[in-house]
């Protein structure tokens, strides 16, 4: 196993484990920030006071991000699809638009911070999807290349 830590007192089985704590453990660092971020910004607390966690957060979401599509892993149950970046876009169009108009009680600015969310974030996902996509292809044929040359070897 490549790991940064070469000398590993670990068996297979207690690698698995510290594996499983350190997703948890990333995951719930993650959330608690994303939680924590949002609490502090909807008090009106001033940005330097949460920023270092926003800033922790970003970098968070960043490095699972580009590790994710430096392996071409999008999910651990599905890939990405149109359904579900509509869903997802939806769904923070929902959260901008119903927190833009129950600060500012301004409909037509919450519809259109609604619908530039719903625009952004739908057109993010849809780049991530195809770099993704591309990743994933470039990966699945590297990994067939060398079994097809082993097969073509065989016959000569």
């Amino acid at each position: 196993m490549n790991t940064i830590f070469k000398s590993s007192k670990l068996d297979e089985m207690q690698e698995i484990q510290m594996l499983k704590i350190e997703h948890y453990g990333l995951w719930l660092a993650f959330w608690g920030l994303l939680v924590i971020t949002i609490v502090q910004a909807s008090m009106k607390a001033p940005f330097q006071q949460y920023a270092a966690e926003g800033f922790l957060l970003c970098v968070l979401a960043v490095f699972e991000l580009a590790a994710s599509l430096k392996y071409g892993l999008w999910d651990r149950t599905g890939k990405p699809s149109l359904w579900l970046n509509l869903l997802a876009a939806f769904a923070a169009a929902a959260i901008t638009g119903g927190s833009t108009f129950a600060e500012q009680r301004y409909w037509p600015g919450a519809l259109f911070s609604g619908v530039f969310s719903f625009l952004l974030t739908f057109g993010i996902l849809k780049f991530f999807a195809s770099l993704y996509r591309k990743r994933r292809a470039k990966l699945d044929h590297v990994e067939e290349d060398p079994i097809s040359n082993e097969e073509d070897d065989s016959h000569d």
